[in-house]
């Protein structure tokens, strides 16, 4: 179950995706639009309100009687209701388009930015790997230097754009809710990551954690051990979660019948 899309979660992904040099979708930022001329509204004052016409100098002996009957027989609206239940449905309008071609639109504005950033990390795994110190990195090669010099820069790129992911995961839901047949709470967010659907979804979400974040390349050097460094979209990633949820379902039936033959055989 996603939590409350608000206006600032809204923003926040939107910053995160500029920060990486992403573009939003229209519709997205039509969205967006729409929070600031909330914010900007400055409601006039009803027409009926009656300490409004006594500030004005219209309320007299003669309009007396009619402003204080539209007063007592008008609406009673709040502009900060209005624009509570208008800020909800501009949420909930930027929550559906995250989850539509929109979502796929945003990922991909950042592709570039990740393609760099993992680029710089594969070439760093030729000489150095997630162990490697810097007093070994003095005998290497300078092409060897080079890439160590540059590794922070990638895994905080890297570590930015997982953080953006996260975001779509918890926030918008957008692959949905962890699946209870994977051994890790949050291991469905790493099929934004894995190259393909053969890819063992556990073995490489065991990669991305505090465990093997401490080395210089952070846990992305760890992850080239069981995946090539690709950026999926949401609905790509959905494919892959599809099939590794087909993949255990076939498992959990083949070990069934492993392990109950004689009822297997009397079902069919």
């Amino acid at each position: 179950m996603r939590t409350l899309v608000t206006p600032a979660s809204c923003r926040r992904l939107a910053d995160a995706v500029t920060q990486l040099g992403g573009t939003l979708p229209t519709e997205l930022q039509t969205t967006l639009d729409g929070f600031d001329a909330l914010t900007a509204w400055r409601p006039a004052a009803p027409v009926n309100d009656v300490a409004t016409a006594i500030t004005k100098g219209k309320f007299t002996a003669t309009t007396a009687s009619g402003l204080l009957d539209k007063a007592l027989n008008g609406p009673s609206v709040d502009a900060r209701e209005i624009r509570a239940a208008a800020q909800t449905a501009l949420a909930n309008q930027f929550h559906k388009a995250v989850n539509g071609p929109a979502g796929d639109q945003l990922v991909e504005s950042i592709r570039p930015t990740f393609d760099t950033a993992a680029a710089g990390i594969l070439a760093a795994a030729e000489w150095i790997n997630p162990a490697s110190t810097a007093e070994q990195v003095l005998d290497m090669p300078d092409a060897a230097a080079a890439a160590w010099r540059d590794l922070p820069t990638h895994r905080r790129i890297l570590d930015a754009i997982w953080a953006l992911l996260d975001q779509l995961a918890d926030d918008f839901d957008v692959i949905g809710a962890p699946r209870p047949w994977l051994n890790h709470g949050s291991v469905h967010k790493i099929a934004f990551l894995v190259a393909n659907e053969n890819v063992n979804l556990d073995h490489a979400a065991m990669q991305v954690g505090p465990r093997t974040n401490s080395g210089r390349g952070g846990y992305w050097l760890a992850l080239l051990t069981k995946t090539a460094l690709v950026l999926n979209t949401p609905s790509r990633a959905r494919e892959i979660l599809a099939h590794a949820e087909e993949r255990q379902r076939d498992q959990a039936r083949a070990d069934y019948a492993a392990t109950h033959p004689d009822l297997v055989a009397v079902s069919d």
